[in-house]
Parts: C-alpha cells; structure tokens; sequence
C-alpha cells in the first residue's frame, strides 16, 4: 500500500524531494493550499482591502440575498459626491441616489421591485465599482 503524504508549503527542495521519492518509491502527495479565509473561496464576496489602495473605494451589501430590504454600507476616500446606481440584468436604471458622505449606509426598500438579479454601481468620477445583488420572494 503506498503512503500518502500531505505537504502546507512547497519550497524548491521538497518539490525536488517529492518528485524523488514519488519516482523511487511510488508515494502520493497531495499539496494542501493553506486557506485563511473561507470567504476568499466564495465569487460574490467582496475582499476588504482588495482593491481600496486602486480606487478609495469600499461597498458591501447587506443582506444578500435580499428580500425586502438592502444595506449599502460604503466608505471613499477621496470623492465628495458620489453616486449608487442599481440597473436591472438588460441594463436599465432602476434606482439612483446621490451619496454626499465619505462613509455612511444607504437602506433600500425593495419590496416595489420584482425578484431577480441586479447590479448596484458606486461612482465617483471617473472611477466606479460594481457588484450583484439578488432579490428574492
């Protein structure tokens, strides 16, 4: 029965190691990624920090899926008027509002919506951020 071994972190001597002992002796390796974050692995997550050093920008959406109501939480950096536009999946505009705070929460009613898919965008200039928002029924 062949051994099975499990390596966190690969260097250039245990890659040349397992290869060796992988042709000599017929073992198994299996490189375990280390995962800090569970939240990395989901593709709706916004990452705090991930792209804030770009664009002095910051939005999360609460909750999501939403139901009858939605949180934007947001903070700028650098802008003074910004604007929260929500279109629908054909790219109409359902919704916009004037954000005049560098950090504050929008609360959104949106039970005079129907249920589906939405973008939301944060603009400020020539700079802008976009995600997905899912309301539900």
């Amino acid at each position: 029965m062949a051994k099975i071994f499990f390596l966190s972190e690969c260097g250039k001597g245990q890659l040349m190691a397992k290869n060796l002992l992988t042709y000599a002796y017929g073992h198994q390796y299996y490189n375990c990624l280390p995962v800090y974050d569970t939240a990395a692995m989901k593709s709706t997550a916004v990452m705090p920090g991930a792209n804030e050093a770009d664009n002095g920008m910051y939005i999360s959406v609460i909750p999501n899926p939403a139901s009858t109501w939605v949180s934007f939480d947001y903070q700028l950096a650098k802008a003074k008027t910004t604007l929260l536009e929500i279109t629908d999946t054909q790219g109409r505009l359902i919704h916009r509002i004037e954000l005049r705070s560098k950090q504050g929460q929008y609360v959104w009613d949106t039970r005079q919506i129907n249920a589906g898919l939405y973008y939301y965008t944060l603009k400020t200039g020539q700079t802008s951020k976009t995600g997905k928002l899912v309301v539900e029924r």
